[in-house]
């Protein structure tokens, strides 16, 4: 029931990066202003959340973006209403020279308040290394490794922790092109 949850998760964010060639908004990294807003609750630890907001209009990222770094570097993430999206799904591409070099998988509800993060990714290599990193701080908490298979239209990552191992199924499309 879990896998099949996961599976149908991630086919319907599945769509919305499958329109990144049509839909996607081109903007540069020093046209994006951040702010930062802090929810206080006497009962919890303060919330902070990184608004994001298109400096020449002012108004919050919200969509499918291109985030050009400089005239090598770029990525790509979905943003809600200045936020990055990250409840449920949310791949971070990142470019050099036009070729994928690193892979952020994130989401709440699927990997928790940590993110998967893969350098170097190359969808030939059958063995990655990565790691989970606090998505709070962007410190690292544990390094792990990953056995990449290709089969059909999917991608899957089984991803080997200290503590479990997990698996997640994309379709080869969202990341990349692996003939």
């Amino acid at each position: 029931m879990k896998k099949s949850i996961i599976i149908l998760l991630f086919s319907i964010s599945n769509f919305t990066f499958s329109q990144v060639e049509k839909d996607t908004i081109i903007l540069n990294q020093h046209d994006i202003v951040e702010k930062t807003d802090t929810i206080f609750n006497v009962k919890t630890k303060p919330i902070i959340n990184i608004l994001s907001v298109n400096k020449k209009n002012g108004d919050f990222l919200d969509g499918l973006y291109r985030i050009n770094i400089d005239d090598n570097n770029y990525f790509i993430t979905n943003y809600r209403n200045g936020i990055e999206d990250n409840a449920i799904f949310n791949i971070n591409k990142f470019y050099h020279n036009g070729q994928l070099k690193q892979l952020n998988i994130k989401g709440y509800q699927i990997i928790g308040s940590k993110y998967i993060s893969i350098k170097d990714y190359n969808c030939h290599k059958r063995k990655l290394e990565g790691n989970y990193i606090d998505m709070q701080n962007n410190h690292i908490i544990e390094k792990i490794k990953i056995n990449q298979k290709i089969r059909n239209k999917n991608i899957i990552l089984i991803i080997k922790s200290k503590s479990s191992t997990s698996r997640i199924i994309l379709e080869r499309n969202l990341i990349c092109i692996c003939e």
